[in-house]
């Protein structure tokens, strides 16, 4: 539950690369695509948002080992994750109680049980619960101390991850290089709208 609680809550320095890859960027065309340009643009995003998906397991997968050998981390992780929800909590929050409905909406999406028009109720109580946590979120990140922890947090991880396996930088650097073409592509894409 600690575990989910920081990879759903704490977006900060690298995590929020993971987060915009995993979750995306605005889609482009929620439409069919118009042209074959918008069509091409939206075959790349498809794509790049695959390829980081699959470089974001690898890094959790990475990050989890990690934890699990580093006794010092697990502490700084528990003491952060404690500190994210007494300063979510003092800000009218309950991310404990939003993280487990998640889970539970999840459950019900996936179990093939619902009704078409029943499943979309509940992607968008998933999308305004999900929202509602984001808004926590960046509630808590305006406390220094909170960001101040978070970064140290961030930057011991991010060592004892390239400690446990030198393919860690690598793999965040093709992250952000995936994050950049797809802001590059959903930019673009804006500025063909404006100007059709």
């Amino acid at each position: 539950m600690k575990s989910s609680i920081i990879r759903t809550l704490l977006c900060s320095t690298f995590a929020a690369v993971v987060c915009v890859a995993a979750m995306g960027t605005p889609a482009l065309a929620q439409d069919k695509p118009t042209n074959a340009a918008a069509e091409k643009a939206n075959a790349s995003l498809e794509k790049l948002r695959g390829e980081a998906r699959q470089i974001s397991e690898q890094l959790n997968e990475i990050e989890d080992k990690t934890l699990k050998q580093d006794k010092d981390l697990q502490a700084k992780r528990k003491h952060l994750t404690d500190h994210i929800v007494k300063v979510m909590k003092s800000k009218g929050f309950s991310p404990q109680a939003d993280q487990m409905e998640l889970v539970s909406i999840r459950k019900e999406i996936m179990s093939g049980k619902l009704k078409k028009d029943e499943r979309e109720a509940k992607i968008q109580e998933f999308q305004a619960v999900r929202n509602r946590m984001f808004k926590a979120q960046q509630a808590a990140m305006q406390d220094e101390g909170l960001r101040k922890e978070s970064g140290a947090f961030a930057k011991a991880t991010m060592a004892s991850m390239e400690k446990a396996d030198p393919k860690t930088k690598k793999l965040f650097k093709r992250l952000g290089e995936i994050k950049a073409q797809i802001l590059a592509i959903y930019k673009e894409e804006q500025q063909n709208k404006a100007t059709n």
